[in-house]
């Protein structure tokens, strides 16, 4: 294979479990994904992804680390019983994922307080 970088990072999307009929592959980050139903996945190369519920990178997330392959999504995976992904965030360092999850809930508490601060006026 010409042109093969160590660094490529992918991760697929199939439509049926096992494998089997591939729905879309990305390199980099997804913020609004198409409605398609996700029954199984892989993930290729030396980086870590973080796929999302709802779009924007909102919602329940799901962490994908190097080189995983997942032949069948459980129950509370993604949205509607564990089969839709709206977005996906990539990382090149897996480390960095800890400090995003760590930052996403110093954020969302900070949206909470601000709320609850609204409502006590």
């Amino acid at each position: 294979m010409a042109n093969f970088k160590d660094d490529r990072c992918f991760i697929s999307f199939f439509a049926i479990e096992n494998f089997v009929a591939k729905i879309d592959t990305y390199e980099n980050h997804q913020m609004k994904r198409t409605r398609h139903t996700d029954r199984s996945l892989e993930s290729l190369g030396n980086c870590c992804w973080i796929l999302f519920s709802k779009s924007y990178f909102r919602g329940h997330i799901t962490i994908i680390q190097k080189n995983e392959s997942r032949k069948r999504f459980r129950r509370g995976l993604g949205r509607k019983k564990g089969k839709r992904f709206r977005s996906i965030k990539k990382f090149t360092q897996c480390e960095d994922i800890e400090e995003f999850k760590k930052f996403r809930k110093e954020k969302r508490q900070h949206i909470f307080e601000k709320r609850k601060r609204r409502n006590r006026k």
